[in-house]
């Protein structure tokens, strides 16, 4: 049993080339939830004028920041369309940005307050601060 992350689509059927663009889809769709949970920021000064005005200031995941992922597709065609057909777009993008939210907030027990994404190391360390300075009063 690999320890890969892994993800699943729900499909109707997958054939040749677009089979590849499916998992291309998924794949692509978990890196932009990875990058709202831990990456992408728009900044504006206090004139409203944008800060992030280019790839050095507005993060995002690049190939390398990606995890080793192992897919598949589940067969479960639709009852709506009349050929069981349906999408294979960017499913991917809430439930895996949901999960790097959740595990970290398990992981420093920050359940209840709200969340401000992206997660970078010193929003993380503030909320964490701010839970051990609460528990020592």
């Amino acid at each position: 049993m690999s320890d890969d992350p892994k993800a699943t689509s729900t499909v109707t059927r997958v054939l040749g080339v677009v089979g590849g663009l499916a998992v291309g889809a998924l794949v692509g769709a978990i890196a932009m939830g990875m990058g709202l949970a831990l990456f992408e920021e728009e900044r504006y000064a206090l004139s409203g004028a944008p800060l992030s005005t280019d790839f050095k200031r507005y993060l995002l995941p690049r190939l390398p920041d990606l995890p080793r992922l192992r897919t598949g597709q589940l067969v479960s065609p639709s009852p709506f369309t009349e050929l069981g057909t349906k999408g294979a777009g960017e499913g991917g993008v809430g439930g895996s940005a949901a999960a790097i939210i959740g595990a970290v907030r398990d992981a420093i027990g920050s359940t209840n307050s709200p969340v401000h994404v992206p997660l970078t190391p010193a929003r993380v360390l503030a909320d964490l601060d701010s839970r051990l300075v609460g528990a020592t009063r």
